[in-house]
């Protein structure tokens, strides 16, 4: 639990938005449309970048089904290397400040 109240705290600090509960349904270039689970309603989100984060089991990589969509793919965590939830923060944090 204290990775995810940093983590938090990162996005906090640098002005991003966090949804939880929700299916990013497609990307365009306004932004994101977004199904708020427990809502059961969907969205439009202004956004210049999207950041999905699909839990924190290791499952087969969504990176080749999402590349040559339209917009730049970043993969961190365990599908690039099996890690620990500590490193995998603090790497997409930094790929995030890079966007």
């Amino acid at each position: 639990m204290i990775n995810k109240m940093a983590l938090m705290k990162l996005y906090e600090k640098e002005k991003i938005k966090v949804l939880t509960s929700a299916r990013l349904d497609s990307v365009d270039d306004q932004g994101a449309n977004v199904t708020l689970l427990k809502e059961d309603r969907t969205v439009k989100i202004e956004a210049d970048t999207v950041i999905v984060s699909v839990g924190m089991k290791a499952l087969a990589s969504m990176a080749p089904d999402l590349q040559g969509q339209g917009f730049e793919v970043y993969e961190i965590g365990d599908g690039v290397q099996v890690g620990d939830v500590h490193t995998t923060i603090y790497s997409a944090f930094n790929v995030a400040r890079n966007i």
